[in-house]
């Protein structure tokens, strides 16, 4: 085949690939899980369309044959473009109370080896947070991976939100919540729970005027 044909061949690959996504974003799994098993009957090797089998799989409960795709993702991943998210959803599947191989410790393992990549989706620092416990040293814990999270993830509001209320319940710093939260807003990370708790802490603090700005 000349170079030329090869192209076209993998630019129609990557359409049918993007449709795939599509169709499993939109929970068209039959769709999606047909489009992936065509491109693998073509490119046996092809990550990406194993990957999105894997999720499809997944997504439809299959949570073992989801695994064996996902771990066969990971073997073609050579690159690894995708470890971090790869290893995010082998510790959803173990997590996941439907499966019933769950296993906390299992997808704990896995979390943390979604961390170890660049990339990896924000969920894994919440998730990983599940893990501590409801005392000061876990707070602590707690509060280190949210504020890794602000750092990796300057626009997820989740993560100023929830270390702000570790200051506020757990750590008895209503000065630091403050903090982040102003944070939040000075970084233009739009959250109306952000502004309510700004607003919050300034009437408890008598401070009615600047309260009424953010409500």
């Amino acid at each position: 085949m000349s170079k030329s044909k090869r192209n076209i061949s993998k630019t129609r690959i990557q359409k049918q690939l993007d449709k795939a996504f599509v169709h499993l974003n939109n929970n068209n799994l039959s769709k999606a899980e047909s489009i992936c098993n065509k491109i693998l009957k073509v490119e046996p090797n092809n990550f990406n369309a194993i990957y999105c089998l894997g999720l499809v799989l997944y997504g439809g409960e299959q949570f073992d044959n989801a695994i064996d795709q996902l771990n066969l993702a990971l073997a073609k991943d050579i690159e690894n473009v995708g470890g971090g998210y790869i290893h995010y959803f082998l510790g959803h599947i173990y997590d996941n109370y439907k499966y019933q191989g769950k296993n906390r410790n299992t997808a704990r393992k896995y979390y943390l080896k979604a961390k170890e990549n660049d990339r990896f989706p924000h969920e894994v620092l919440i998730k990983l947070a599940t893990f501590h416990g409801s005392g000061k040293k876990a707070a602590l814990q707690k509060a280190t991976l949210f504020q890794e999270g602000i750092n990796k993830f300057p626009k997820q509001s989740v993560f100023y939100y929830r270390l702000a209320q570790l200051h506020l319940n757990k750590l008895d710093n209503p000065d630091e919540a403050l903090a982040i939260l102003h944070n939040a807003y000075d970084n233009d990370v739009k959250s109306l729970s952000i502004l309510y708790e700004i607003a919050s802490l300034y009437m408890d603090r008598n401070q009615y005027i600047i309260a009424r700005s953010f409500y």
